[in-house]
């Protein structure tokens, strides 16, 4: 398990950052994602070995109109 901490742009409110956290603990191998609106950031808990980057990156792009910065 590993934790990263990405930049998502484009969340400006609470249902955007419940949208981002719901499509990243969609994903099978994501235990937990912390959403901050302050920081336009998330942290996430994830297994390495399941998860790539590209598959954070389609959750988060496809819950709306943000951009995944890794």
């Amino acid at each position: 398990m590993i934790q990263k901490t990405f930049i998502v742009h484009g969340m400006k409110c609470q249902h955007c950052q419940s949208a981002v956290e719901s499509a990243l603990l969609d994903i099978t191998g994501v235990k937990e994602a912390q959403v901050s609106l302050v920081d336009n950031s998330v942290t996430v808990d994830y297994d390495e070995g399941i998860v790539t980057l590209d598959m954070l990156r389609e959750a988060v792009e496809g819950a709306g109109r943000f951009e995944f910065e890794a």
